[in-house]
């Protein structure tokens, strides 16, 4: 792994991967009756311990607010919670560590997941044959100008999204609901190896990424969506939560949005001034020739360059402990 990430974020990696002190968290948050008085040694001694979140982050009614009234009562100030959140707060673990967690994270092949044998079948994200991991060597020569490509219905996507077009590229909208009867557009959704492989050959990615509005957490959350735009090399345009971008632009990370005129990132993703300047955005992008947004591509290749380098870094870790450096596996 990089020697140029921050060391706290080092120390996460290694401890989390190495299991040391991990403990996940469930719905009855039965750590806390199970383990109270060890994580209440652990932080008297000031050594770190992890509560790890797997379905991505809490959105509950209550659940983060229980969880943080919980580390407080108990001065359980050593914890820290892994979430797959991109902004720093008290109790969570770094922004960098967070995308790290994505490194061995598998999805549907398909669009649909509606039985059993959906559900089942997963397949690894973010591989090399998926992603130049190693190399990171950056496609120049691409089919399209950009890529807006999401598949689960939501009410924010819907107005988003609403009679978009997109020449020279790809859009689609396949207004997925599970378990729901199958839509002629689901069949001529990309697996998701096609769908990475459109990525590579897009300039441009217009990337909505997953809405929990009225989400407690003070902090957005990101998911695999942002990573396919950074590790494909493309220039991200990111919709998301308050300060999403922002915080991307704290942890070393590039995004176009300012680029072509968006504001309102610190806004909620349901409020219209946010989607109405995301939709002048997608219709800059259109109104520009491919050629021309190949050469602001190649203008920005240095920052495109490095979003790659730093999310390859975090996902293509070998673990190393950050004292002594001596490598685990």
């Amino acid at each position: 792994m990089s020697s140029k990430l921050p060391k706290e974020v080092l120390q996460e990696i290694y401890d989390i991967k190495s299991l040391i002190n991990c403990f996940t968290l469930d719905p009855s948050f039965s750590i806390f009756k199970k383990k109270l008085d060890y994580l209440k040694q652990l932080s008297s001694k000031n050594i770190p311990f992890y509560i790890l979140i797997f379905e991505e982050i809490l959105t509950e009614d209550n659940e983060y607010e229980n969880l943080i009234d919980i580390l407080e009562k108990n001065n359980l100030y050593s914890a820290k919670v892994s979430m797959t959140t991109n902004g720093k707060s008290k109790y969570l673990t770094h922004p960098l560590t967070n995308i790290a967690m994505w490194a061995r994270m598998k999805q549907r092949p398909n669009l649909t997941h509606d039985n059993y044998h959906e559900r089942e079948v997963l397949v690894p994200m973010f591989t090399n044959s998926h992603f130049d991991l190693k190399n990171r060597i950056l496609k120049d020569n691409r089919k399209f100008k950009s890529i807006l490509s999401v598949r689960k219905k939501h009410e924010v996507r819907d107005t988003l999204l609403t009679n978009i077009e997109l020449d020279e590229s790809i859009c689609r909208y396949a207004g997925y609901v599970p378990y729901q009867d199958k839509k002629d557009g689901y069949d001529n959704f990309p697996t998701l190896s096609g769908l990475i492989e459109q990525y590579h050959d897009s300039y441009i990615s217009f990337t909505i990424e997953t809405t929990n509005i009225g989400t407690p957490i003070d902090t957005p959350q990101f998911s695999e969506k942002s990573l396919f735009a950074f590790l494909s090399g493309t220039m991200p345009i990111i919709f998301g939560g308050p300060n999403l971008c922002k915080n991307f632009k704290d942890v070393g990370l590039f995004t176009w949005n300012e680029y072509f005129g968006y504001e309102g990132d610190e806004l909620s993703d349901n409020d219209i001034n946010k989607i109405e300047s995301y939709r002048r955005v997608i219709n800059k992008v259109n109104s520009i020739s491919k050629n021309d947004i190949k050469k602001i591509w190649i203008e920005n290749k240095d920052k495109i360059q490095s979003n790659m380098n730093i999310v390859a870094d975090l996902i293509n870790f070998r673990i190393v402990n950050p004292e002594t450096r001596s490598t685990l596996f």
